[in-house]
C-alpha cells in the first residue's frame, strides 16, 4: 500500500514537497486537549516558494487556533455521556428519572444548544414551555433539578470558565472564579437569584420553597 507521499519529493522548506508544478504543504501540532497530533494537508499549483511558505505558516497559524479552542459540546451530547457515567453508581429508580427528565424533557427544548453559549432565559422559556403545556408545578421542579445537577457537574467536567466581564479564570480573583459559563455570578448564586426573582415574579414559583 502506498503511502501518502507516494509520487512528492521532499524539499529544503519545512513541511514542503515537490511534485512537477504542484507543492504539498503539510503542517502538523499536538492537540493539548486529546495529546494526539492533529494534521493540515494541502495541495497547491504554479506558486513560487516564497509563498508556498508563506501559505504554510497560515495553515500552521489556523491549526494552532483551532487545537486551541474550546471544543463544542452539546447539552444533550453531555447529558447522555452523563447518564451514562451516573448509571452504575445511583439506584435504578433515580436513574429511570434522570434518564425521563432529561430525554423527555430537556434535550427536547435544550439538547442541541452548545454548554458554553447556554442562556439563563433560554432554562426560563423551557420551564415555562413545559409548564404551558399543562404539566404540575412540582413535576417541572423535579425535571429541572436534574437538569441543575447535571449542569454542576458539567462545569467541573469540561472546565467552563466563560465569564461576560473578560479575562481568564486565573486573571481574576478567587472570589470570582468558578462562574456559571453563562451569567457574571456564580452557580450558587444564579440559582438562589432566580429562586426568589421567579418567586415574586411568576405565580407558579410562589409553591417553590
Amino acid at each position: 500500500m502506498s503511502s501518502w507521499n507516494s509520487g512528492w519529493q521532499r524539499t529544503d522548506l519545512p513541511g514542503t514537497y515537490s511534485s512537477g508544478t504542484s507543492w504539498r504543504i503539510r503542517v502538523r501540532l499536538v492537540d493539548p486537549r486529546t495529546g494526539r497530533l492533529r494534521e493540515r494537508n494541502r495541495v497547491v499549483e504554479g506558486l513560487s516558494p516564497e509563498d508556498v511558505q508563506a501559505l504554510r505558516v497560515s495553515l500552521r497559524a489556523d491549526l494552532a487556533r483551532e487545537v486551541c479552542e474550546p471544543v463544542r459540546t452539546r447539552v444533550e451530547e453531555f447529558g447522555r455521556h452523563w447518564l451514562a457515567l451516573k448509571g452504575p453508581v445511583i439506584d435504578p429508580g433515580t436513574y429511570a428519572r434522570y434518564t425521563s427528565a432529561l430525554e423527555e424533557h430537556v434535550f427536547k427544548c435544550l439538547g442541541r444548544l452548545d454548554l458554553r453559549e447556554l442562556r439563563a432565559m433560554q432554562v426560563q422559556a423551557w420551564i415555562n414551555d413545559e409548564l404551558s403545556r399543562g404539566y404540575r408545578v412540582a413535576t417541572v421542579k423535579g425535571w429541572y433539578r436534574v437538569f441543575r445537577t447535571m449542569i454542576q457537574d458539567a462545569i467541573e467536567d469540561l472546565d467552563l470558565k466563560r465569564d461576560l466581564r473578560g479575562g481568564s479564570a486565573s486573571q481574576r480573583p478567587k472570589s470570582a472564579r468558578r462562574r456559571m459559563p453563562f451569567c457574571r455570578i456564580s452557580w450558587a448564586d444564579f440559582f438562589r437569584k432566580w429562586n426568589d426573582v421567579s418567586r415574586d415574579t411568576i405565580p407558579w414559583r410562589q409553591h417553590w420553597r
